[in-house]
């Protein structure tokens, strides 16, 4: 008898072990989310998604900073804490400067 995994509606990502060793790890708990957002949204087909003249390739995305905030707001019992333009910026300077992301800017 051979396993199947069950079927996951929109796929999954892997996280390896190791990274309990890297820096993301160790850091601000915005960035650590912010990083895990961008692998779930990250562009997963294997044949590229035309976007005007560029080509959005497998492992890559197109997002807003207002996309971003949108999806790490949340809410405790002191009210909803959305992040703003600037700690969005950092987190992902952060994950630059290690190497994580590489970014191309829009405007």
């Amino acid at each position: 008898m051979t396993y199947s995994p069950p079927e996951i509606p929109n796929g999954y990502i892997l996280l390896a072990r190791i990274m309990t060793e890297g820096q993301v790890w160790g850091s601000d708990p915005m960035t650590f989310k912010l990083w895990i957002w961008l692998m779930m949204q990250a562009r997963h087909d294997p044949y590229p998604w035309t976007l005007g003249d560029t080509k959005i390739h497998r492992g890559q995305l197109v997002m807003s900073m207002q996309q971003a905030s949108d999806a790490l707001t949340y809410e405790d019992g002191r009210g909803v804490h959305r992040p703003t333009r600037k700690a969005i910026k950092c987190a992902l300077d952060k994950l630059e400067s290690w190497g994580m992301v590489s970014t191309v800017r829009n405007s």
